[in-house]
């Protein structure tokens, strides 16, 4: 898991994506990014198994949007 995120971490870093602001191991031995913006909007990446993540982002006033990495 922890390769999984050091990859992904390197992956949004090379696309221009800023630095998480917290970085949390779950109880279930995921793995959470977390970003939150002065305006409210979050992000937070799940890495739930190896080189496979959910994403969730919420943005003020619109339904959170749900997608996996990678892609399906």
């Amino acid at each position: 898991m922890v390769d999984s995120a050091v990859g992904l971490a390197y992956l949004l870093a090379a696309q221009g994506v800023e630095p998480p602001e917290a970085v949390v191991a779950g109880t279930d031995g995921s793995i959470n990014f977390g970003w939150q913006d002065a305006s409210g909007n979050y992000t937070e990446i799940e890495i739930v198994r190896p080189f496979f993540a959910e994403v969730m982002v919420i943005e003020s006033g619109k339904p959170a949007k749900h997608w996996t990495l990678p892609t399906e």
